[in-house]
């Protein structure tokens, strides 16, 4: 506990400084704004016509517009409009924030409140032993567990959702050579390592409920010999 002396000195110290609990407040409130305010949804796909053109869009809107029972043009009319008119404001009242938001990393890196992903997949990994092939990792497969703490990382399922919906990037070239790596540290013995990716559409709940299984497809296949990676 304080003593007397030193409750003292605090108070006169407090005495000597009656500013400073107030611009404290000041302070916090104003960090909290910038936080509140960085965090408001935002993207530049809401201000791009191309992007609203898009297939997957127009079905969105069809679908909400017949749900709602209104006219599916000015349905879009309407939400074009007071979307232009979100960012406009959005962008107004953000600008006083924008160095202080760069300048403590509180920026807002990623979309929030996006649209869902109309395609999912599976992620396969498979390791050649004895010239026998047996899966280690598979996408949501609890039997097959070898890396999936990494997997399952946060920042890592993230760019996996990514290469499943748009696999044709460089980048899935890139994840399955750093897999394949892996896969030959951890298995010295193993000669071979195969990667394969299934992809099929979402289905509705509907869907699920009546029991249709998904219509997967083989999307890509790799083969590594692992030997060079040692």
């Amino acid at each position: 506990m304080s003593s007397p002396a030193q409750t003292e000195l605090s108070e006169r110290a407090v005495r000597k400084r009656p500013w400073w609990p107030h611009l404290r407040a000041v302070l916090v409130l104003s960090h909290l704004c910038a936080i509140v305010l960085m965090s408001l949804p935002s993207s530049h796909r809401l201000a791009s016509r191309a992007y609203w053109d898009k297939a997957e869009q127009q079905a969105d809107l069809t679908r909400w517009a017949n749900t709602l029972g209104v006219d599916r043009e000015e349905f879009e009319e309407f939400l074009w409009e007071w979307t232009q008119r979100y960012v406009r404001i959005r962008k107004k009242i953000t600008k006083p924030f924008l160095k202080y938001a760069d300048y403590t990393g509180t920026r807002q890196g990623w979309t929030m409140f996006s649209g869902p992903r109309r395609r999912t997949g599976r992620y396969v990994v498979e390791v050649e032993q004895d010239g026998v092939f047996r899966s280690v990792f598979r996408t949501q497969d609890s039997s097959a567990t070898w890396n999936r703490s990494q997997f399952e990382h946060n920042r890592l399922r993230k760019l996996m959702a990514k290469l499943t919906t748009h696999p044709q990037l460089p980048a899935y070239a890139q994840f399955s050579r750093w897999v394949a790596k892996r896969v030959a540290e951890d298995f010295p013995e193993a000669t071979r390592c195969k990667i394969t990716l299934d992809t099929w559409k979402t289905l509705s709940p509907g869907q699920h409920r009546h029991g249709v299984k998904p219509d997967a497809k083989r999307t890509r296949s790799q083969m590594f010999t692992l030997e060079v990676f040692r």
